[in-house]
């Protein structure tokens, strides 16, 4: 399995680092959960349009957020979502 572009992943890993700071999520392997987060949406991306040409793009963002809710704890206040600086 490849790995996550770098930039990607850094900056994954910094966003979750910074809510791990703030109390938002669980501590956590910061580094292990930005491949597993990458890996999910590229995934669900090559699904979604190279297996089934976009067909059920909504489904798929839908699906693909609510992951990624559960997995933050879904506790995130709309401000914490901007990018770290």
């Amino acid at each position: 399995m490849g790995q996550a572009p770098v930039s990607k992943k850094i900056h994954i890993e910094a966003r979750l680092s910074l809510w791990v700071e703030r109390g938002l999520v669980e501590p956590t392997d910061t580094s292990i959960a930005a491949e597993i987060q990458f890996g999910l949406v590229e995934s669900a991306l090559r699904d979604c349009f190279l297996r089934r040409g976009g067909e059920d793009e909504e489904r798929y963002v839908r699906e693909v957020t609510r992951c990624l809710g559960a997995y933050v704890g879904a506790r995130l206040p709309t401000e914490s979502v901007a990018t770290p600086e």
